[in-house]
């Protein structure tokens, strides 16, 4: 998972975003895939509480801009939006670690055979944010 975002010239030194800012996000696949449906969304480590309700913490999928290999996401800076210094980050608990899908979205495996549900796990995250 990447973004080749600089951190802004116009935000204080505490932070490298601005409300309203775009960043755009890469998911990178060893082998190609097939995605259906486009409620496909990156949860992104930005607030104190993430309520499920909420979808102002994800980056959504970028269709037009995606790749067999790579997958595509825009995230837009909110207001209090915060990673509290450690870098813009997704969320990844012991439950959770993931692409989010809606029930009419799927990502599978591209295949001539049988088509094969891809695998969805994201790396741990480091210590610094996404790279």
């Amino acid at each position: 998972v990447e973004t080749d975002k600089p951190a802004s010239p116009y935000c204080h030194p505490l932070c490298s975003y601005t409300v309203g800012e775009e960043v755009r996000i890469s998911v990178t696949f060893d082998k190609p895939v097939e995605v259906t449906g486009e409620q496909i969304y990156l949860t992104m480590d930005v607030t104190d509480g993430i309520s499920i309700t909420d979808t102002t913490n994800r980056a959504v999928f970028l269709p037009e801009d995606s790749s067999p290999l790579q997958l595509m996401f825009l995230y837009t800076v909110g207001l209090h939006h915060t990673s509290h210094g450690n870098g813009l980050a997704y969320v990844c608990d012991d439950m959770n670690c993931s692409l989010g899908l809606d029930q009419a979205a799927a990502i599978r495996r591209a295949s001539t055979t049988s088509k094969v549900e891809a695998k969805l796990a994201l790396p741990p995250l480091p210590n610094r944010g996404i790279s």
